[in-house]
């Protein structure tokens, strides 16, 4: 889902919300419900958001969260 979701760029990744069915955005709000918030926001957090240079990984995680919450509000449209 990371691959997929985890668009850096602010308006492609809106786009890509804004473009997607029902059954994607409900399953990208549901993503990482199996993991644990302490575990996801605790790296999130950490010492790599101080990175200058943070790893392909972190920025994708990053940027899957943001897409989660912008298909959370377009869910309640």
């Amino acid at each position: 889902m990371a691959e997929k979701w985890g668009i850096g760029d602010d308006f492609d990744r809106e786009e890509a919300v804004r473009c997607s069915s029902i059954k994607e955005l409900e399953d990208l709000v549901h993503a990482i419900d199996s993991i644990d918030d302490k575990d996801l926001y605790g790296w999130l957090g950490g010492l790599e958001s101080f990175n200058a240079k943070p790893s392909r990984e972190y920025v994708a995680f990053t940027c899957l969260t943001m897409a989660i919450d912008s298909a959370k509000l377009r869910l309640k449209k």
